[in-house]
């Protein structure tokens, strides 16, 4: 998977149940929509779509992470 590199020491065995645990949990919070079919224990997901909560919540995230630079005011 492109996820991670090749080098990772996430073993490939527990890559995919990783990313999916993350899918099933921003789905559950309704900042993705989930299509595929849910069986009471698992979900099989196929794509995903961003909500609006998804969008605002990753643009704050996003302007969060952003440094400020030291710029000194001009006089």
């Amino acid at each position: 998977m492109r996820f991670y590199p090749e080098k990772s020491a996430v073993k490939a065995k527990l890559r995919v149940p990783i990313i999916t645990q993350s899918l099933e949990r921003l789905i559950d919070r309704g900042m993705l929509v989930g299509y595929g079919m849910r069986t009471p224990c698992k979900w099989f997901i196929t794509d995903v779509k961003i909500t609006s909560l998804g969008k605002r919540k990753w643009s704050e995230w996003l302007l969060s992470k952003q440094a400020k630079l030291p710029w000194k005011e001009a006089r």
